[in-house]
């Protein structure tokens, strides 16, 4: 199975307050259990917490989408910064081809659209023993979605927006 592992390394910095720098290895394409017995490349991605030995072995944290999608591409983009403003690094996921269901203009009035995601997940809950919070970004609405005129002219919703295709932090931006 190749699960594309190693697609991104990304250094984080300490996430998990220890005074060591932390470091993120993706795999778009890891394979997980959708459903009872549904098994697709959904992506994840492989937290490594640093310590004076170097980084282990086995994965600290493995963060996965918490509605994964079959070929979303969870773990294209990874990035960390204090997003949330508790000091603490959190880690910024993009997930480029999920697919989700939104309202839309036009009739019927929602539609199942491949638009992608960006999941933060919480630094502070990453350092202790999870659950891993994360709250996720993405394109919602009438605003960014047509099923057009009778479903095709002017449809958009076929249209795969890569949102989540690369993801960044930034210091405060406003202060």
């Amino acid at each position: 199975v190749d699960a594309m592992y190693g697609y991104k390394v990304t250094g984080l910095g300490d996430v998990n307050g220890d005074g060591y720098d932390d470091v993120a290895v993706s795999a778009p394409a890891a394979v997980d259990v959708i459903g009872a017995t549904t098994i697709v490349g959904a992506g994840a991605v492989f937290v490594y917490f640093g310590s004076s030995a170097g980084l282990p072995v086995t994965p600290s944290r493995v963060l996965r989408s918490s509605t994964p999608v079959a070929n979303a591409l969870f773990g294209f983009s990874v990035a960390a910064g204090n997003v949330t403003g508790d000091s603490k690094k959190d880690i910024i996921v993009g997930s480029p081809a999920e697919s989700y269901t939104t309202s839309v203009s036009g009739l019927p009035a929602s539609a199942t659209v491949t638009a992608g995601k960006v999941y933060v997940f919480n630094g502070q809950t990453i350092a202790g023993a999870g659950p891993y919070t994360s709250a996720s970004v993405f394109l919602n609405g009438s605003l960014y979605f047509s099923n057009g005129v009778l479903g095709v002219l002017a449809s958009n919703v076929n249209t795969n927006a890569l949102f989540g295709f690369s993801v960044a932090a930034t210091e405060d931006m406003n202060n």
